[in-house]
């Protein structure tokens, strides 16, 4: 008895440092978005909309916003690759992972 007590507590420790590094994995994707994808897709609309008001600009605003999009499509990418090659485990091992900070 005594041992199935000791087993569930260990469970839930690792449960909860489970939980702490999903929460933290969560946390750094929306940074990630926030801070570089989102606004590389916010600037290539800008570039857009200055292509629309300024027809004599079209072109350069045109191969600026294409350029902010791939940075933008490139950004994600990775992020998913990042997130694909370093799963978080739900482990007595997850504890002892190390976390990379970008």
């Amino acid at each position: 008895m005594k041992r199935k007590s000791v087993d569930n507590t260990m469970k839930q420790h690792f449960d909860k440092i489970a939980d702490k590094q999903l929460k933290k994995q969560r946390e750094a994707i929306a940074h990630e978005l926030q801070q570089h994808s989102l606004q590389l897709l916010s600037t290539a609309k800008l570039w857009m909309q200055l292509a629309r008001e300024k027809p004599e600009m079209c072109e350069t605003c045109m191969a600026k916003s294409e350029d902010s999009l791939q940075l933008a499509i490139d950004k994600v990418r990775n992020l998913y690759y990042d997130l694909v090659k370093e799963p978080v485990k739900h482990s007595p091992n997850a504890a002892t992972s190390t976390n990379r900070s970008n």
